[in-house]
Parts: C-alpha cells; structure tokens; sequence
C-alpha cells in the first residue's frame, strides 16, 4: 500500500500543465533531455504549433511529439503570444460573374490573378470579334456574289458566273475561317475555372463563382 502511494505522489509530482505554443524560429531541435548533447528526436520548423509544459528547467520546455513521445525544446524558439488556434472566418456568400471583364474587375485588388483574369477577358473579345468579324464579311462577300450573279451584266456570262462563283466561295471562306479561329480564341470553361479556384483559394473570405446570379462587387 506504501508502495502504491509513493507511486502515486510521484506521478501527481510528475504530473504538468501543458500551454499551446508556436515555434518561432526557422528550427527548433527537440532532444531527449534538456541539454543538447543529448538524442535528437525531432526538429520543428517555424510556424509549428506544439504542446508545452508550463514548467521551465533552465530555460527548456517539454514539449509533446508528433508520434506522442516528450522531448525537450529551448524556451527561446517559443512564441505564447499567437498559439491560440485562430477563429474559422465566417464564410461568404459567393459573387456571381456576369462575364470575363466583371471577373478582371472583381479581382482587381490581386496583382497575382487579375493579370490572368484580363488576359481571359482579351481572349473573349478577340474572339468574338475575329468570329463576328469573319461571319459578317462573309456573309456580305456572299451575298454580293448571289447579287451581282443574279443581276443585269452585259459582257461575258461566262465572266459573270466566274466573279460570283469567286464572290460566293470568298464569302464561305471567310465565315469558316471566322468560326475556327473565333473560337479557337475564345477561353475554355477550363480556363476561367482554374482562374477562379486561384482567387477562392487566395481569398475564401471573398469567393467568386462562374454561374447565374446576382452580380455583386
């Protein structure tokens, strides 16, 4: 029974109150004593938040290892002041965008995401002014060339059928060619995706989202 007391005593003796800390230096080296000449165990990096006891043994702190073991740690590399686990940020209600130039405008604040979101939005208009572009002079050449075909001409039919032919396939031509390239411009829904998921990630406190919906800055 004596022999269970003095155990007991021992382990309440034993027994520390432990903090949350931060490590404050690039690394902080924990070892199996508190002296360095003894086993390293383990080796925190900066920003690592840790269990420490509030007992100091000339200037060292136990502190609780990943895999559950104590080790000793320089009071120094602590920091007591920030280690309390920060408050989850309410979460916003996400903007809708209206198009790629809303998007560049909402993100202006980003030196980082911005430049990609304007580029996107150039890409759009490009596009659809080489595809517009490229269907209206189409369909004008075309229908210039069904004009003049069906027209008066006085000289050569032959002649007349061979401009309006040319007329008609520059036409149909030029719409193709404004159709390919046009959209081959435009940017994927890949794209602005991947722009979008760089802004939440960077901002969670100011969500974007590609769909319908009130548009809001």
């Amino acid at each position: 029974m004596h022999r269970v007391m003095v155990v007991a005593s021992l382990l309440v003796a034993n027994a520390v109150q432990a903090e949350p800390g931060v490590i404050k230096v690039f690394e902080a080296k924990a070892f199996a004593q508190p002296k360095e000449s003894s086993t390293l165990l383990h080796t925190f990096v900066e920003g690592d938040r840790v269990s420490v006891s509030e007992e100091s043994e000339r200037g060292w702190r136990r502190v609780r290892l990943p895999d559950g073991r104590n080790a000793w740690i320089r009071e120094s590399s602590l920091d007591f002041s920030n280690a309390q686990q920060p408050t989850a940020p309410a979460k916003s209600a996400p903007i809708y965008i209206k198009d790629l130039r809303h998007m560049a405008e909402l993100m202006s604040e980003d030196r980082l995401v911005q430049p990609r979101a304007q580029r996107l939005a150039t890409r759009r208009t490009a596009g659809l002014g080489v595809l517009w572009g490229g269907v209206g002079l189409g369909i004008a050449l075309t229908t210039a060339g069904v004009i003049y075909g069906a027209g008066a001409y006085e000289g050569d039919p032959s002649n007349k059928e061979e401009t309006s032919l040319g007329l008609v396939i520059a036409g149909g031509g030029l719409i193709l060619v404004g159709v390919v390239v046009g959209v081959a411009t435009l940017p994927s829904r890949e794209d602005v995706l991947d722009v979008i998921n760089s802004w939440n990630t960077r901002h969670p406190d100011q969500p974007v989202q590609l769909g319908h919906g009130e548009a809001r800055r």
